[in-house]
């Protein structure tokens, strides 16, 4: 785990070491996975039409290749399917609305890219579905509902504010906000992950994060 990771997870986590854990155990999970899904057999589709993951033909061909836990577990064999879908046609198709192209959900994090010019720096947000589908995003505009304005979330940072978390007051979506700062796309997936299960005591911790407002 980089040191990039470790301090991101001490950020949310702040002195409770059970966070700590559950959220490394969680990253280390999907690292271990990901290695799995590198090795797995790609995907062939039997139309190409958003969402992909509903068009996967060759579903047992993969499923025979990964352990049985993973293989007997939907949500991990979706998950499996949808990061081959990632690998093999993200770069060959674009989201015709907010809902992702490959799995059908909704972004969960914004990646914030920093990028220098010759007079001052340009931060790029790039909306990252759990599926590691990622398309250019305006900041400040809900991931789900396409609302807009700094107003219509309720906002949490930690108090370094490496880590931000924005609930919509519309829809209630939530996603988090983080510097890609170098970061693997296979770390990404892992810290994307522990987050998304952290959003909900993240929310309501009084000592971890504060209102940025």
């Amino acid at each position: 785990m980089s040191k990039v990771v470790e301090s991101l997870i001490r950020a949310v986590c702040g002195e409770s070491e059970n966070c700590r854990e559950t959220m490394q155990g969680i990253y280390k999970y999907i690292i271990r996975l990901e290695e799995l899904i590198i090795s797995s057999p790609k995907p062939v589709l039997n139309r190409f039409e958003p969402p992909l993951i509903k068009n996967v033909e060759n579903i047992e061909e993969i499923k025979k290749a990964l352990p049985e836990d993973v293989a007997s577990d939907k949500a991990l064999l979706d998950y499996t399917l949808s990061r081959l879908l990632v690998n093999e046609f993200s770069q060959k198709i674009e989201a015709a609305n907010l809902s992702c192209p490959i799995c059908g959900n909704y972004p969960t994090l914004l990646l914030l890219d920093k990028k220098p010019t010759l007079s001052f720096e340009v931060v790029e947000a790039r909306s990252r579905c759990i599926c590691g589908y990622e398309r250019v995003h305006e900041r400040f505009m809900c991931p789900r509902c396409g609302s807009k304005g700094r107003e219509v979330f309720e906002s949490y940072v930690t108090r370094r504010g490496e880590v931000k978390v924005f609930r919509c007051k519309k829809c209630g979506h939530i996603f988090g906000e983080v510097d890609r700062d170098g970061l693997s796309d296979k770390e990404i997936q892992g810290l994307h992950f522990a987050l998304r299960l952290a959003f909900r005591d993240l929310e309501k911790s009084e000592g971890g994060v504060e209102n940025p407002d």
